[in-house]
């Protein structure tokens, strides 16, 4: 319609180059509007607007306007002072989610949105992670909602296609490489291919479902195709998109598909482009293109640094949303790798994050974890003796936030076949033994043998 426009009325005597420049500069205008003039958060308002008349003011202005108000204190009154307005409250919520889904363009989701059910639900994944790893029971729907979070990390997080992310085999995640500290793998679809990286903490969380809760939903009576997701049923999963909606709808969340994602992404990648055009400061944003990933996309913060920096955090208070999301980008600043150094309290404040042990304290428990995943993938073929990790911890020259050898031996589990199966130790060995009158042969439908 533009085009037309300024084909017939405004531009008609200009150049097509002078039309199609006006044209981009028309479509950048309406993203920057999208991005940050029609979204308004109360709380914000109440930082920025400290004075209560003109915050209403302005409110009112905004809701006769049709602007959409995140945090509204007018649905958290009608909420609760009567059991029908909380209904009506719900409903909007729902009406909300559904016009968001239905009409996409009418919505313009930021980052921050589309991601926002990763981080309410990391806490509880993590809970479910460290179960699994300790081999404690988890209940079937609990580790359906798990896998539901791992599509969810490859779609939202690093912008993979529901198509991608349903022909992701077990051949790939075996055939990944550790590239600078980035977990790299690529995926065949029927329609194309796609390379990206994810980061190691997120690399654990898809290799404890491969590794803990795939291997129980196999099925001989089943194909799998040899795919990396599994239902209950053992039955490859068909429809990602739809796993999505059920992780959204477990928190009460707003869904947004992986078009909006990969949509607000590029939003986002053009806006911090502009920005540093313009000179405009923004704290920490990382930008990622549409197909190719190297990095995780973070949404930045509103909030200045000298305000984060003097913030007091306390224990058990504010919504875990916001704390979940800080931790989040602690552990970008300070990896939780085995081998890192505890990041000290002078490091922590100059990025900007609260001088308190809230943060350190879980950052500890993160690398604490990793240190005894690595302790045991040193000892999978046979059960460790309480000396022999010892010395492994010696030998890693780790002088504080050590695994206790005790607890390492009491946690080793023998290696499930499809970890044999796929260890490149035994493969190569089978393949390189040069035994007298012992060989590897296809016994057809009943596989291979010696």
């Amino acid at each position: 319609m533009l085009p037309n426009h300024l084909l017939r009325v405004c531009m008609k005597d200009r150049t097509s180059e002078e039309r199609n420049a006006e044209l981009e500069r028309a479509k950048k205008s309406m993203k920057a509007w999208t991005l940050r003039g029609r979204t308004w958060d109360y709380n914000e308002m109440v930082k920025r607007y400290p004075d209560e008349a003109c915050r209403q003011a302005l409110l009112e202005d905004l809701r006769e306007r049709h602007f959409l108000i995140l945090n509204d204190p007018k649905d958290a009154q009608a909420e609760s002072s009567s059991p029908g307005a909380a209904v009506e409250t719900h409903n909007k919520k729902h009406a909300y989610r559904n016009i968001s889904n239905s009409h996409p363009y009418l919505f313009f989701p930021t980052l921050q949105d589309c991601q926002r059910v990763l981080r309410v639900s990391e806490a509880d994944m993590r809970i479910i992670h460290r179960k699994l790893l300790d081999q404690q029971h988890v209940e079937e729907d609990q580790m359906t909602l798990f896998r539901y979070f791992c599509e969810a990390i490859l779609v939202l997080r690093y912008f993979q296609r529901p198509e991608a992310v349903r022909a992701f085999k077990a051949s790939d995640w075996i055939n990944k490489t550790n590239v600078d500290g980035r977990i790299v793998m690529e995926v065949q679809s029927t329609k194309q291919s796609a390379k990206f990286s994810i980061t190691e903490e997120d690399s654990a969380m898809l290799d404890t479902y491969f590794q803990k809760i795939r291997p129980g939903c196999m099925q001989d009576s089943q194909d799998d195709q040899g795919r990396f997701f599994l239902s209950k049923q053992g039955l490859p999963v068909v429809n990602v998109t739809s796993d999505l909606r059920r992780l959204h709808e477990q928190y009460d969340l707003p869904s947004f598909s992986s078009q909006q994602a990969r949509r607000a992404q590029i939003t986002m990648a053009w806006y911090v482009s502009s920005s540093k055009t313009h000179n405009i400061h923004i704290v920490s944003v990382c930008s990622n293109s549409d197909r190719k990933l190297d990095r995780p996309c973070n949404s930045s913060s509103d909030e200045p640094s000298d305000e984060r920096r003097v913030r007091k955090q306390k224990r058990g208070r504010g919504p875990a949303d916001q704390d979940d999301r800080d931790f989040g980008a602690f552990l970008l600043t300070f990896p939780a790798e085995a081998s890192s150094s505890p990041p000290t309290k002078k490091k922590r404040t100059a990025a900007g994050f609260p001088p308190d042990r809230m943060f350190y304290d879980r950052w500890r428990s993160v690398q604490l974890a990793k240190r005894e995943e690595l302790l045991l993938s040193q000892c999978s073929r046979r059960p460790p003796s309480v000396s022999k990790v010892s010395l492994l911890i010696q030998k890693e020259g780790w002088t504080g936030n050590c695994p206790r050898p005790e607890d390492v031996v009491a946690k080793w589990r023998p290696a499930t076949r499809v970890q044999v199966e796929s260890d490149p130790w035994i493969i190569t060995a089978i393949q390189n033994q040069k035994w007298t009158g012992l060989a590897l042969k296809d016994f057809g439908a009943k596989g291979h043998g010696m």
